[in-house]
């Protein structure tokens, strides 16, 4: 049975995964990490924003199905009378 020797992989030069990139790409990355982490706060600030509203909203619309509610109940009685 033969077995196939295989060679030790070779080591990166540095750990940061920024081997044979140029200092322009590098700073091409950085720029695109910077913008997308501000569209992601921008983003979050917005969902939290509509939560908000729609918490707002829904707390609105149980106070009115209350009011329905009541209403409906007063209208059955005065109609039992």
């Amino acid at each position: 049975m033969e077995y196939k020797v295989v060679k030790e992989m070779e080591k990166p030069e540095s750990i940061s995964g920024d081997i044979g990139r140029s200092e322009k790409e590098l700073a091409g990355l950085k720029d695109s990490i910077e913008l997308n982490k501000a569209l992601f706060d921008y983003a979050k600030d917005e969902l939290e924003a509509n939560f908000e509203a729609m918490e707002r909203d829904l707390a609105e619309i149980l106070r009115w199905k209350g009011k329905q509610k009541r209403l409906w109940q007063e209208y059955e009685e005065w109609r039992r009378r």
